[in-house]
């Protein structure tokens, strides 16, 4: 795992953006009113789901720049090598929201247990290595925002992808996890076998806004 300081220096670009991602918000409720996401309950956060696309209808212009950020593919390659592929998810945690529960992601994180057991374990080792996970700060993340817990080596536990559910890891989580504050424009990335969750947002008035990439 690593942080870019300064990943985005143009913060009025993210000023922008940010208001297309109010936008989009705020047409989804007029549609489909509060909806849950998957870890909080409806009305508690704020989530875009597929926001790359969405952005891309909703401001051609600010997404084209957004994205053509240098650094992004030169991160990417160097974990992945050439003919990656992003996917990008809008979220925003408001104050009082609960952190969630340490998790593994994508690919085989998002599979229950009965349906992971069914991968070898040398699968589920390499599937590791598809992907890589990544998020911006749209908004400044002091530590009292509940930035990304995380918990360093665990991606090297073989076994992660079959325990991380078991409540003495969870608990053990809780007991060693780091959690680095970020400014508007940073960048956080890491293995997506890394335990990692979402803070818990104790601020006043921050609504802890990240747009989550998963490279794969």
């Amino acid at each position: 795992m690593f942080v870019t300081k300064d990943l985005y220096k143009d913060t009025s670009l993210l000023e922008k953006v940010n208001r297309v991602y109010a936008n989009i918000i705020a047409e989804e409720k007029k549609v489909a009113g509060k909806r849950g996401d998957h870890f909080a309950g409806a009305g508690a956060n704020d989530r875009i789901w597929n926001s790359l696309s969405k952005h891309c209808l909703q401001d051609p212009e600010s997404f084209a720049t957004y994205y053509a950020n240098p650094w992004l593919p030169l991160i990417s390659e160097a974990w992945l090598g050439p003919h990656h592929r992003l996917t990008s998810q809008v979220n925003i945690v408001k104050p009082g929201a609960k952190a969630q529960i340490s998790h593994r992601d994508y690919h085989i994180g998002f599979q229950d247990n009965q349906s992971c057991e069914r991968f070898p374990k040398a699968m589920q080792v390499a599937s590791q290595f598809l992907t890589l996970q990544g998020a911006v700060a749209h908004s400044a993340m002091p530590v009292e925002s509940g930035p990304t817990r995380l918990l360093p080596f665990s991606q090297k536990f073989e076994e992660g992808y079959m325990a991380y559910r078991i409540p003495e890891f969870a608990d053990y989580f809780l007991e060693k996890y780091v959690s680095m504050p970020l400014e508007m424009g940073d960048g956080l990335f890491f293995n997506p076998a890394l335990f990692h969750a979402a803070g818990q947002n104790d601020s006043a008035d921050i609504n802890r806004s990240a747009n989550l990439l998963q490279i794969s």
